[in-house]
């Protein structure tokens, strides 16, 4: 079950309840952090919380203070982890009519000197028991179809919201269909946003881009959107059902992936064998079925050791627009492989195009030699091409990898990370 599936969870449990919650998410991170923009605790009412938004430093006084921080409205928190325990200094909301786009420091001591040397922005909205809004359904759509979609969202600016009518909190959402739902109230401002929905989408990355706003008498505004990608669960597909695949299957199960096993062998095949796989199929080498839908966008390991089996359901893999692809086995052995692929096919451009998602030997080479740190080393490749899917937008900076910061990004500028994009 991935991070959505359970946050759609709690959230549902929530809704049947009629309880209300505060969801938090992680909206701009500057310097080292556990967890990256995108993340996200759900603080439900009477049923604790679901998520994590940091290793385990934050999540305890952001429950505590979630209700009181969204008494009125969806507000932004700073927390410093960058300085030591008798240094650390809380940031509150910004929310008001103050010129600085994000909040300002105050003398409350919170004991967080984690000595992470970085900045974690919170976004706080509250949930109201019905649970209706643009986001709740993009969470619902994303998960149903199994494609991602963008939220983009207002986290700070340096203008009176009333009048300009620029609120923390506000948003639009793009889901998979294409459809927009646009609920930022300032025109200009709701016109920019939807011109880079789906730019967001197709780059398959969270970004932040900061747009200039006209204003009355000639004046302008600043305001900073977080576009949020909503990634659907991943999926890994493991051709081969032999002893050295049940590691990899439970290792991607604790990774949130959504794990299929196949083997035309029914009596490897077996859900009792991989108990920790959400589908365990047995298909006859030739037996007719989707593999398309089955194996479009997924991530594919293929570790028969028959070299039949492995033939056939490589030429499959390659045959299909897979994310990834990786052969278990030398390289001279799949080098053979593909050559006898193409020998059997009319059409090999399809093939080439793949080559470039197929890894052999599969796996990052650590020297793992035992089913166990084979596995480490399959599932290390694929968090590693994970992190690198998508095309860069050169207008935006990406937020990837773990504790992954720009190298032109000082504490005195922190806003680097951040584009201004202004309509011609």
């Amino acid at each position: 079950m991935s991070d959505i599936n359970r946050l759609i969870d709690a959230i549902n449990r929530a809704r049947e309840n009629s309880n209300e919650s505060v969801l938090a998410t992680v909206v701009k991170v500057e310097g080292s952090a556990y967890r990256r923009p995108g993340a996200r605790m759900l603080i439900s009412q009477y049923n604790g919380t679901q998520g994590t938004i940091s290793g385990g430093c934050l999540e305890s006084h952001v429950a505590k203070k979630a209700w009181w921080h969204t008494q009125s409205a969806p507000t932004v928190l700073c927390y410093n982890t960058a300085l030591d325990d008798d240094q650390n200094e809380f940031f509150e909301p910004a929310n008001n009519n103050s010129s600085a786009m994000y909040p300002k420091q105050n003398e409350t001591s919170l004991e967080f000197g984690l000595g992470c040397n970085g900045k974690v922005y919170i976004l706080l909205e509250r949930l109201a028991h019905h649970y209706d809004n643009p986001l709740m359904t993009l969470f619902d759509t994303v998960n149903q179809t199994g494609q991602g979609g963008v939220s983009a969202t207002i986290i700070a600016h340096n203008t009176d919201p009333a009048k300009a009518h620029i609120q923390i909190g506000d948003r639009a959402t793009l889901s998979p269909s294409g459809a927009i739902d646009n609920g930022i109230a300032n025109p200009q401002l709701a016109h920019y946003v939807s011109q880079q929905l789906q730019s967001s989408l197709d780059a398959q990355r969270s970004t932040h881009y900061t747009f200039e706003i006209d204003l009355e008498n000639d004046k302008t505004a600043i305001v900073d959107v977080f576009f949020d990608y909503i990634a659907p669960q991943q999926r890994l597909v493991i051709f081969g059902a032999g002893d050295d695949a049940l590691p990899l299957a439970n290792m991607a199960a604790l990774m949130n992936m959504h794990v299929t096993v196949i083997d035309s062998r029914p009596q490897f095949a077996t859900k009792q064998r991989f108990n920790k796989a959400d589908e365990v199929l047995n298909i006859a080498l030739d037996a007719p079925f989707d593999s398309a839908k089955l194996l479009d966008n997924a991530h594919i390991v293929v570790m028969t050791h028959s070299i039949t089996q492995d033939r056939y359901w490589l030429s499959l893999a390659l045959s299909s627009s897979p994310a990834y692809i990786g052969q278990l086995g030398p390289r001279y052995r799949t080098e053979k492989l593909l050559a006898e692929i193409k020998e059997g096919m009319a059409d090999v451009h399809q093939i080439e195009n793949n080559r470039d998602k197929l890894h052999y030997p599969v796996g990052l080479n650590i020297g793992a030699n035992t089913p166990e740190s084979i596995a480490v080393s399959i599932c290390a490749q694929l968090v590693e091409c994970m992190a690198r899917t998508g095309v860069r937008d050169p207008k935006a900076t990406h937020v990837t990898g773990v504790h992954n910061t720009n190298s032109q990004l000082t504490p005195d500028n922190p806003e680097d990370d951040v584009t201004i994009y202004i309509e011609d």
